[in-house]
């Protein structure tokens, strides 16, 4: 990025009822950086550090976070599409290991086709808070919406 590119503000959106957090753009993966998101190690190897040193990484918003206690997903390609496998490591043989409230429950494997249907929420704040954390970016404002609609 350039030096005129440091000027530039960028808009992440989280959900509709957090506020839209403006930043500022700088060159924001410096050595550090690297070393905490684990890049580094590929970095040298793929000869690619300069490049990472001078680019401008930031969230385009907050993403789902799926209300799930399923750990591996398998993805299955058929013919009519993905079916995807949820399963725990190791599952629970007793009724007493279900956890409850879960919305579901640790019992076997649960087949899906379409990954609309999972219970899920929004990440929020917390992805704000680890771009700030790692130095990604400042938080030029935030701006609070007056009225949201849906369409």
């Amino acid at each position: 990025m350039d030096d005129k590119g440091k000027n530039r503000l960028f808009p992440v959106t989280l959900r509709w009822d957090y506020p839209v957090y403006v930043f500022k753009g700088k060159n924001n993966l410096s050595k550090e950086t690297l070393d905490k998101l684990e890049f580094t190690r590929r970095a040298e190897k793929l000869k690619i550090e300069d490049e990472l040193r001078n680019v401008n990484i930031l969230p385009h918003g907050g993403g789902y976070k799926l209300e799930l206690s399923y750990r591996n997903i398998e993805v299955t390609n058929t013919d009519f599409g993905n079916i995807f496998t949820l399963s725990d490591p190791k599952p629970a043989v007793r009724v007493e290991e279900a956890k409850k409230g879960k919305g579901v429950s640790k019992f076997g494997k649960m087949v899906i086709a379409n990954p609309h249907a999972l219970p899920y929420s929004y990440r929020g704040g917390s992805v704000i808070r680890r771009t700030v954390e790692l130095d990604l970016s400042d938080i030029a404002a935030s701006l609070r919406p007056i009225l949201t609609i849906k369409i």
